[in-house]
């Protein structure tokens, strides 16, 4: 016998119910908004000032609240640390993740498609980069050491994004190789150099920025990421192609972190 449902009085208004419903979703909202403010304002803090200063009382004197109304929303100061890391993270891998969709999206039958969309990953990352170098280091603070942030077992909550950003990748040059653009091989551990690749561009690029003589590179990415491309024996005039082709599409698309929650 299965459970007993519970009763229901035919005469109440149904309008009761839907006022509750609306009322829940309205405090839903109220809520979520309210989040979104407290790690955006959490997050101010961190580019502007350093971790240091972001404290729960520096927060909330900041929003005006009490520091017991924060705590409804972030129960300890780590609890919002996590929630700041995942928010950095996410905005920054899901404005990746848009880009790419668009290129695949308006270009379905590129014939160089796969490899093109790693490129448009790969230049629009260091786009990025260059263009907010504040808000990138507070990505690269996450990605490269998330211990001063974020809990051991936060970890891999905050970092999904990633992941499942260089999963992406990973198929792409998977279907790259099927597609004999690029040679079979190890995909997992060439998405890792791809991205280890990217992560030095990057630090050599402001290098250069505040020591243009020792680092004279004008095409430090074509530098770097083209080889790995002729080691998996992709041919120079297809990689040329694709490389020029993602290059254009990012500088003819804006790259914006999102702030999420």
């Amino acid at each position: 016998m299965g459970p007993i449902p519970f009763p229901i009085d035919k005469k109440v208004n149904s309008v009761y119910f839907l006022n509750m419903i609306h009322e829940t979703d309205r405090r839903t909202r109220k809520r979520l908004e309210k989040t979104k403010l407290i790690l955006s304002t959490a997050q101010t803090i961190l580019l502007n000032e350093g971790l240091e200063a972001v404290t729960v009382h520096r927060i909330a004197r900041e929003l005006d609240l009490t520091v017991g109304a924060l705590y409804r929303y972030f129960p300890s100061k780590q609890a919002m640390l996590t929630g700041l890391g995942e928010d950095i993270v996410r905005g920054f891998t899901s404005a990746l993740t848009q880009m790419a969709e668009l290129y695949a999206a308006q270009n379905p039958d590129a014939p160089l498609q796969t490899i093109t969309e790693v490129f448009v990953v790969g230049y629009a990352f260091l786009d990025m980069a260059e263009r907010s170098p504040a808000r990138y280091r507070m990505v690269d603070l996450m990605l490269v050491d998330p211990r001063t942030m974020v809990r051991e077992e936060d970890r891999m909550t905050v970092l999904q994004t990633l992941f499942e950003l260089l999963g992406r990748v990973e198929d792409r040059l998977e279907q790259a190789a099927q597609n004999n653009i690029i040679s079979k091989g190890p995909f997992r551990e060439r998405t890792i150099g791809l991205w280890s690749s990217l992560l030095g561009i990057s630090s050599m690029q402001k290098m250069r920025r505040l020591y243009p003589e020792q680092v004279p590179a004008e095409n430090l990415a074509e530098h770097t990421l083209h080889p790995l491309f002729i080691a998996w024996n992709c041919d120079r005039a297809a990689l040329e192609q694709a490389s020029a082709e993602a290059l254009q599409f990012v500088q003819a698309n804006t790259v914006t972190p999102i702030t999420q929650s």
